[in-house]
């Protein structure tokens, strides 16, 4: 039986930023992609009702409740409860950002100096050693979205076990190391996000990046389908970069006896994680630079979860743009933590609402 359901037109030609090309078809919980993202043409998602028929023991999970945007809104603030889900766990894979690095902090409210001078120094030694204990005191998991999207689950009467088993650093070649080793019984929601660090100083063609991330995606899902019954991986595209650069370019976070610090002092000075996507800001080639390698990973992407999902016997496989609606606006300053780049807890806050709003649970 189908579901109702809606359409929206959703166009990035001539648009440069980056977002995935087609239709995108939402219903309420969950978006899914398909149309023009195939370089064929050929459908990479559908609804998820349509797809399939009513679930019996021997086909794949098909969520049981879904969400007004109301209800979850509601749920947020805390004025309704909701029935319980399909999943069980909740897993997160990803890099810094899904591990809450630094979401104790805000550009827009600055901790104290002597506490950026700390953060930049067990970064600094971080960099010389290599030992990740050290950024331990930095990371603020509770901070971070996938135990907020856990804690309002709860909320809403479905009780989730929270295994985030993100690594501060990680790009895509090492995303496989994150998987447990032993089998998880129990129905479980895992959402992929990672990405980011591979772009930095990449010159590579976008076809070459793509192809690089289709490699270690496909490892890393095969390992986890073979580990997971009854269960959905959700992958995250990779943000639009530049624009967090387009947005904080001329915020000045401190000004006192010691100086100004702006955050092209924390791109390129404090935290140059990737000082070469500031210069090419300055310059006006960081979106020409980013833009296509987006697309083209992000299209891969898609495609990638079509085929696991129309493969696997037992999982769901689905790319979820939850960051169309955060474009615009999760782009804010007050968004971001005092490096200028990851997520402050506001940031992560409006993160899991979308998730929240976007997919079913």
């Amino acid at each position: 039986m189908r579901l109702a359901r809606t359409s929206q037109q959703v166009s990035s030609r001539g648009g440069g930023d980056g977002r995935l090309v087609g239709r995108v078809e939402s219903r309420v919980g969950e978006t899914y992609l398909d149309g023009t993202l195939s370089p064929r043409g050929s459908p990479l998602a559908r609804s998820e009702a349509a797809r399939r028929p009513d679930p019996s023991p021997q086909q794949k999970p098909v969520e049981k409740c879904g969400l007004a945007q109301v209800a979850v809104i509601a749920a947020f603030l805390g004025l309704c409860p909701a029935a319980r889900g399909a999943y069980e766990v909740l897993e997160a894979y990803g890099d810094s950002i899904t591990a809450g690095f630094l979401s104790h902090t805000e550009v827009t409210d600055p901790p104290p100096m002597k506490t950026v001078s700390r953060i930049v120094s067990d970064l600094a030694l971080y960099l010389l050693s290599h030992k990740k204990e050290i950024l331990d005191p930095h990371h603020a998991p509770k901070k971070a979205w996938p135990n907020l999207v856990g804690v309002q689950l709860q909320k809403l009467g479905q009780p989730v076990r929270l295994s985030d088993r993100s690594v501060s650093g990680s790009k895509v070649h090492q995303l496989v190391r994150q998987l447990d080793d032993k089998p998880q019984e129990s129905p479980t929601v895992a959402f992929f996000f990672i990405g980011h660090n591979d772009l930095c100083d990449n010159l590579d063609a976008p076809e070459t990046i793509s192809a690089h991330f289709e490699k270690h995606f496909r490892k890393t899902l095969a390992e986890w389908d073979v580990r997971h019954r009854r269960s959905k991986a959700v992958i995250v595209p990779v943000a639009d970069i530049h624009r967090v650069f387009d947005v904080l370019k001329n915020v000045v976070w401190f000004k006192g006896e010691q100086g100004a610090y702006s955050c092209r002092d924390s791109w390129e000075k404090l935290f140059p994680y990737c000082p070469s996507h500031s210069r090419k800001q300055k310059e006006g080639k960081l979106e020409e630079y980013l833009v296509p390698r987006l697309r083209a990973i992000n299209s891969t992407l898609a495609v990638l979860a079509h085929e696991l999902d129309a493969a696997s016997p037992d999982n769901r496989f689905v790319l979820t743009d939850i960051l169309f609606d955060l474009r615009g606006e999760v782009f804010k300053p007050e968004y971001f933590a005092v490096d200028c780049y990851h997520l402050s807890e506001r940031g992560q806050t409006r993160m899991a609402q979308v998730v929240m709003e976007k997919v079913e649970f």
